[in-house]
């Protein structure tokens, strides 16, 4: 017992250690970068080594102490991997309750079906803020996009049976079907892309897989996944237009706010998807010129 009480008071003190070993090595980052005499390559590959500032919103969510940097270097690709499994699994569990509420047409299974994919949004979100404090490279949009669904589907929890309600439910359900299965080819695409990178030393062992629209290079396979991110696109920004229309249409009763606040959120993301995929697009593009 003695032994192992030992144990548990070296441990704490190689915690202390360890915890103002890394403080020193990201204020000695800070000074390294302002100089112009070091390799970026270098300074990139230690820095990818090092943890980041959690974003507020983790802070928020989990508390300033909170256990968010993970510990060592395989850990943190443990957590990515896990990461990556859930992203591909919650595209099936979108669609299996998806499907369900298209075929029941009942409020148990739209509650239901709104609750798992409320689930799987904020945890995904929770998750991306924690490999970005961990070293993965993910656009901020991407982050955004996820936050913009969380608030779309809380408005849709909300949203009152109505003529209004009745008709808009099959059009979005239809929508998030499509959007469930481009996500499972986009997944493929970008994990046998980012492997590819990886090996060629042109992305680190932290950076995942991006966000709806995320282009790592222009190849074959993207030329094949570029058309179903543009008519995702567009059927967002039709999706827009076609509930600000259903708005202001008279169908017996007066139209709940929640329609013209999804209305609008499609449109911030329908134009934000295709600006990011866009200037992704050029820039790739050009580094390849």
């Amino acid at each position: 017992m003695d032994d192992l009480e030992q144990m548990a008071l070296r441990y704490n003190e190689l915690a202390k250690e360890l915890n103002a070993l890394e403080l020193e090595c990201i204020k000695r980052l800070v000074i390294e970068k302002k100089k112009s005499d070091h390799n970026p390559e270098t300074i990139k590959y230690i820095a990818n080594q090092l943890p980041k500032k959690p974003h507020f919103m983790l802070i928020l969510a989990m508390g300033r102490h909170a256990p968010m940097v993970l510990r060592p270097l395989s850990e943190r690709l443990n957590y990515k991997r896990e990461y990556e499994r859930f992203q591909f699994q919650s595209s099936f569990f979108s669609l299996a309750v998806l499907l369900l509420t298209l075929w029941t047409r009942n409020r148990v299974s739209e509650g239901i079906m709104l609750a798992v994919m409320l689930y799987c949004y904020c945890t995904t979100i929770l998750r991306q803020h924690i490999l970005v404090v961990n070293g993965s490279r993910m656009l901020g949009w991407w982050i955004l996009h996820n936050y913009f669904t969380v608030i779309m589907l809380g408005i849709a929890m909300v949203w009152p049976i109505s003529p209004y309600h009745d008709k808009a439910l099959p059009v979005l359900i239809w929508f998030g079907i499509y959007l469930s299965l481009m996500r499972y080819i986009q997944y493929q695409y970008q994990q046998a892309r980012l492997r590819t990178l990886v090996a060629l030393d042109h992305a680190t062992p932290m950076d995942t897989v991006g966000g709806q629209g995320t282009i790592f290079s222009i190849d074959s396979g993207m030329k094949l996944l570029i058309p179903f991110l543009m008519i995702a696109q567009l059927w967002q920004l039709w999706l827009c237009y076609w509930l600000l229309d259903l708005y202001y249409t008279d169908l017996g009763s007066q139209p709940e706010w929640h329609l013209m606040a999804v209305a609008l959120l499609f449109g911030v993301m329908a134009l934000g998807n295709s600006a990011m995929t866009i200037r992704t697009f050029w820039v790739k593009r050009k580094k390849q010129d």
